[in-house]
């Protein structure tokens, strides 16, 4: 089990990827909701078309040594 503080949205992983969506979106005057809907998509795919940057944004070295750490755990 990783400790974390109970309240700790600088650590949540999809927090980091809604940042970055926050920040191409967020400002915007829009013509309606399905507008803004488009916009979060499009930066959402561009997104998956670059992994290396998600990466970037959510594996931390700290996580990815977790990871690691449960995968070399053997179960009884």
């Amino acid at each position: 089990m990783i400790q974390q503080p109970p309240y700790s949205p600088g650590l949540n992983l999809a927090e980091r990827v809604f940042e970055e969506v926050r920040r191409q979106v967020e400002g915007k005057i829009y013509s309606d909701l399905e507008a803004k809907k488009r916009a979060v998509e499009e930066v959402l795919k561009t997104l998956a078309s670059y992994p290396n940057k998600v990466k970037r944004l959510t594996c931390w070295n700290w996580i990815m040594d977790a990871f690691q750490s449960l995968s070399n755990m053997t179960l009884p």
